[in-house]
């Protein structure tokens, strides 16, 4: 007899034999059955359970007609077993049979050979199992007689692959899906069910309302127990610009004068010296000219004075100034010196712990790539995995600085990789990163088109290249196990993924259990879901084959990550993914100036959450206003009937007038009501162009 906990960890064990059981059988079908496919498939996301705590007690059971499979989660099994493909009208028959049988406190010796008699009575000759199992795959057959309590959980095994697992209450519950035969129809002869697809939407607009609710609680009690503190954001929280306190301070000098304390560029100009700052100069170019060289400096628009000083509404702007000096160079390499000093980001590299070494494994012959070019692209050297951190020639990191682990199998056209992202950076050749990846040099692949080579050569190369990623792709097999074996880190292999823009090109952006990553191009992207509060889709409409994903930060400091330039087909499936993660998202037709709303909700963030946040914006809003619409006038076009349509002519009309004008005050009432409850941050933030065409 199994106590709540152990129901609940056999239901859920239940919850993905269901999910896996359709997906096995395809995989069947497309003759793709292999232990590596049904582990993809076991390990995939799934909202309500978690799949790391699964594994199959044996390797599935299958033949082109069925498949049977044990698992097992968080230490309590279950088995499912389906066939297709056939008449099974017998074994439907003995099942009901069976669970008509089984009630608490029926003996078991009694009902195994009550199913002895029936089978005998049908003339069937195939053998049936019922068992219990629980900690063990098998704990007590029902031959060796004892009395069934509630809570029981056992297995009937018709023909050994007919299988299903149950618990028993007042009658035995399906631990395992209840099967029909429309479930294992092949799914291309379907036609599309439009009810099935309404309910799915439904469901999924039921669960976004639960989970912004709970947002916006969460939220409240968060700036409710933080409110003394004041949140700013973007560059209002580190001022990088100072200023002279008066012209006193200003360095005088007939010359161009570089000030690297304060990054200023002096610049005579008649009898003084004009401080520019190294934020507003966009570039320097130096000419050479008959009175000697000429040193042009071109100006640009800066955020940073922007937002530090602010502009009046008569502030003139300069484009450039040109200047006749003897030492152009020297002044062009100061300035350029200054900006990237400017520009270098302020990251405080922390000092690690010091590395064990002690060998466990090699992996050799890998390169290195990290956050910036820092001169190691053409360096060969060998990946050591040590007592408490790994080593790659003198850089060293430990288990305890590595935040999440990554690697992606080989091909024709991915490389294979294993990549390292850090909880704090650390510094290579001097280059500060949050990012470590290793890999193997690529080969050169190519392809003759001029036919001039013999085929059988050539195919004798694609079949050594063949060969070659095949070696790599096990070596990265063999050092992704040694890693699980031996250190608390778990892998997550690079595998779902869709095109998307992060920075200025389309890359693969892959979905993993709890993260979005790009690693295939500079620079890397690795978004961890668990820190966007919630996710829009722009640019939403009929007319756009592409649209834009946003993803809100909790903390508000950060700016939003934006991936562009997703093609409208991923849409749905994006959705869905998001909405198993928990994770919160809403839908604009429009662009938003996130920069410039999130500065105005955040200088009222309880105000803005208790209006509703970002219930306003949420996708179904418009669609149950419509619904609610349509069905007041259906309903309204039922309850009347032709006579009185007849009598009343004027009346109905003046009637239709003043319902028409009490639903236009109505709806403008409502309207107003919903823009009060988005906050007047949000409101204020619309009308003053932070949404944008």
């Amino acid at each position: 007899m199994k106590d709540k906990v152990e129901q609940d960890n056999l239901r859920k064990a239940g919850i993905i034999a269901n999910n896996i059981m359709p997906k096995i059988i395809d995989l069947i079908r497309d003759e793709e059955g292999t232990k590596e496919n049904f582990e993809r498939v076991l390990y995939s996301k799934m909202p309500g359970v978690e799949t790391s705590l699964a594994e199959f007690m044996y390797d599935p059971v299958f033949t082109s007609n069925s498949v049977k499979f044990g698992l097992r989660y968080n230490g309590y099994c279950i088995e499912a077993g389906r066939k297709f493909l056939g008449d099974y009208t017998e074994e439907y028959e003995i099942l009901n049979y069976i669970l008509d049988l089984i009630k608490p406190q029926t003996d078991s010796k009694y009902i195994v050979e009550e199913v002895e008699a029936y089978c005998n009575s049908l003339g069937y000759k195939h053998d049936v199992f019922i068992y219990t199992l629980g900690l063990l795959e098998k704990e007590n057959d029902f031959a060796e007689e004892f009395i069934l309590e509630k809570g029981t959980s056992f297995v009937i095994s018709i023909d050994d692959c007919f299988t299903n697992t149950f618990i028993l209450e007042d009658k035995p519950i399906f631990v395992t899906k209840r099967d029909f035969k429309e479930d294992y129809l092949p799914e291309r002869m379907r036609f599309r069910n439009k009810d099935m697809a309404y309910e799915r939407k439904l469901k999924l607009n039921d669960h976004q309302k639960e989970l912004i609710n709970k947002l916006i609680d969460d939220m409240l009690k968060y700036h409710t127990l933080n409110k003394t503190e004041k949140v700013e954001t973007g560059a209002q929280s580190k001022v990088k610009i100072t200023k002279y306190e008066n012209d006193a301070n200003i360095p005088r000098s007939n010359k161009i004068h570089l000030d690297q304390d304060n990054q200023y560029v002096m610049i005579p100009i008649g009898s003084f010296s004009v401080p520019i700052h190294i934020s507003l100069i966009k570039n320097v170019a130096v000419s050479s000219v008959p009175e000697g060289s000429k040193l042009r400096i071109n100006f640009k628009d800066s955020k940073d004075i922007r937002e530090y000083l602010g502009y009046g509404m008569f502030d003139s702007f300069l484009k450039s100034v040109s200047i006749l000096t003897n030492n152009s160079e020297s002044v062009q390499m100061g300035i350029n010196q200054m900006k990237r000093l400017y520009n270098k980001p302020e990251l405080n590299v922390k000092q690690t712990g010091k590395l064990i070494e002690k060998k466990r494994y090699v992996w050799s012959d890998l390169q290195i790539k990290v956050d910036q070019k820092s001169g190691l692209k053409k360096v060969i050297a060998d990946l050591e995995l040590h007592e408490n951190g790994f080593k790659y020639q003198d850089i060293y990191f430990l288990f305890s600085d590595i935040r999440k682990v990554f690697y992606q199998f080989s091909d024709f056209e991915k490389l294979a990789l294993v990549h390292f992202n850090l909880k704090e950076p650390i510094s290579v050749n001097g280059k500060v990163t949050y990012n470590l990846q290793f890999h193997r040099k690529p080969h050169n692949f190519y392809h003759d088109t001029t036919k001039r080579e013999n085929e059988h050569l050539e195919f004798l190369k694609e079949q050594e290249e063949e060969d070659r990623l095949f070696r790599l792709n096990k070596e990265i097999s063999n050092f992704v196990e040694k890693l699980e074996s031996e250190t608390s880190l778990k892998p997550q292999l690079l595998e779902n993924s869709f095109t998307g823009s992060h920075h200025k090109e389309n890359v693969s952006i892959y979905i993993t259990n709890d993260c979005l990553v790009s690693l295939d191009e500079h620079p890397f992207f690795v978004l961890y879901l668990n820190e966007v509060e919630i996710i829009n889709f722009e640019r939403i409409s009929f007319s756009t084959k592409t649209f834009d994903c946003i993803f809100v930060m909790k903390d508000k400091t950060k700016p939003v990550k934006i991936v562009s330039s997703i093609d409208l087909s991923h849409h749905n499936h994006l959705k869905l993914v998001f909405d198993s993660m928990n994770l919160v998202f809403m839908e604009t037709v429009v662009s938003i100036n996130w920069k410039a709303l999130l500065g105005s909700i955040m200088e009222d963030p309880i105000g803005f959450y208790e209006n509703g946040g970002w219930a306003e914006l949420m996708v179904d809003n418009e669609d149950e206003e419509n619904e609610e619409d349509i069905s007041d006038e259906e309903s309204s076009m039922s309850t009347s009937s032709e006579d009185e349509l007849e009598d009343t002519t004027v009346e109905s009309d003046d009637s239709d007038m003043s319902n028409e004008s009490s639903s236009a005050l109505s709806d403008s009432d409502y309207n107003s009501s919903s823009a009060d409850n988005f906050s007047s941050s949000v409101d204020n933030a619309r009308h003053s162009k932070h949404f944008k065409m």
